[in-house]
């Protein structure tokens, strides 16, 4: 693994189907906000604030739209691990353990 290789990630938001959607677009637009805002939160070893607004996220999805973010579930569990486990001083945000934490 080198950690000198970067990748981007995507995560399609697709069509939310309906009638009358706008309500479901801004929540939509409002979690990927909150998203962000963990991610910062994350990438400046805050892992207690990322935690929480990443399991918020992930609720959020499930409740509105019937499905829990992957991603968000993925970050939570990493920011839990990174609490009791915290990473090195020279850490870049960048996950590098061989597999996925089970927080």
């Amino acid at each position: 693994h080198d950690e000198g290789l970067q990748e981007p990630v995507y995560e399609v938001m697709s069509y939310l189907g309906g009638a009358r959607p706008s309500w479901r677009y801004n929540l939509r637009d409002a979690l990927a906000q909150k998203y962000k805002q963990a991610l910062s939160y994350y990438e400046n070893r805050k892992f207690d604030k990322a935690e929480a607004i990443f399991r918020e996220v992930s609720l959020q999805m499930g409740q509105h739209f019937g499905t829990f973010d992957k991603p968000s579930v993925v970050m939570r569990k990493r920011a839990s691990y990174y609490q009791r486990h915290p990473p090195a001083t020279h850490w870049k945000g960048i996950w590098t353990l061989p597999r996925e934490p089970n927080e």
